[in-house]
């Protein structure tokens, strides 16, 4: 049937040209607020949103006017854990197919973080200073895989009206989930209301600030004056009494960036060292809410 439905669809002469344009992907766990953050954006009530979770099914594109730039944004079907889909629910599977699809075709992912839930997270410690804190689980393993690809990453705390708080109700937040990834301590968060639009506005600056940083191109003068500086303040330790020389750095590319540091025997730089050195980058260059590549090639 589908042969006799297409057979007088002419055929394109030209290769689809690559769409240019900035992609947002919004991504985050079932009833989140997703496609309610997409509406306030859009101004409009494009998505379906109810307090069902998985209302959405598939990813859908929206485009929005940033200061003379269109903006791609891509709601995105919510992420569950893998084993609670279940293996006749094909729907719910194809749909985190294209969510993560959406993460590989975007610049900038959006992770959407209840507040209500973060909240469940924490003991019952009456000062939230010393309360103990734990991101879930699922939300980690979304953090890892756009990382993985590479991708910049802001995360976005929405029902924040909901949350009895004080003015440094924030800070200890992002604290204590920075606290708590410790890997990822280079990431940027937001507080908003897509109910009452608080902060909303937000949104679309600090998305297009990750993709500023992950456009970024760094000097090769100033990467060697000022990393070739911290590795002579301090030194990689010795292996087995072989000295690990950093000799000089560059920028391969951007989007996303990767930076080559040229040594005279890479498999000898330590994991701890090349967390050393992505701590430096961060300090001197920015990079918020952008995963860097530093690869270790052999001196000519």
């Amino acid at each position: 049937m589908l042969d006799h439905v297409v057979k007088d669809f002419s055929l394109a002469d030209e290769e689809e040209k690559e769409d240019t344009r900035i992609k947002y992907a919004i991504v985050g766990r079932p009833n989140a607020g997703k496609s309610s953050i997409v509406n306030a954006l859009m101004q409009e009530e494009r998505n379906i949103v109810t307090s069902i979770p998985g209302t959405t099914r598939d990813s859908i594109d929206s485009v929005v006017k940033y200061h003379g730039d269109e903006i791609v944004l891509i709601d995105t079907a919510g992420l569950r854990k893998k084993s609670k889909i279940k293996k006749d629910e094909s729907l719910e599977f194809f749909s985190t197919v294209r969510t993560y699809k959406a993460i590989q075709r975007c610049d900038v992912a959006m992770l959407i973080l209840d507040a209500t839930v973060l909240y469940e997270n924490f003991d019952r410690s009456p000062d939230l200073k010393l309360a103990v804190f734990k991101l879930d689980k699922q939300d980690i393993r979304i953090i890892e895989d756009i990382l993985k690809f590479k991708k910049g990453l802001l995360v976005v705390i929405n029902k924040w009206d909901l949350i009895e708080k004080d003015t440094n109700t924030a800070k200890i937040i992002e604290q204590k989930i920075t606290e708590h990834l410790k890997s990822f301590n280079f990431l940027k968060f937001v507080f908003i209301s897509a109910l009452t639009k608080q902060r909303i506005h937000k949104v679309l600056e600090d998305a297009k600030s990750v993709y500023d940083e992950r456009c970024k191109l760094i000097k090769t003068s100033d990467l060697n004056k000022l990393i070739l500086d911290e590795i002579k303040r301090k030194p990689h330790q010795s292996v087995k009494g072989k000295e690990v020389k950093i000799n000089y750095i560059t920028q391969l590319k951007a989007s996303p960036p990767v930076f080559a540091f040229f040594v005279n025997d890479p498999k000898l730089v330590s994991e701890n060292y090349k967390k050393f050195l992505d701590k430096k980058m961060r300090e001197h260059f920015g990079y918020s809410g952008v995963p860097l590549e530093l690869v270790f090639k052999k001196k000519n």
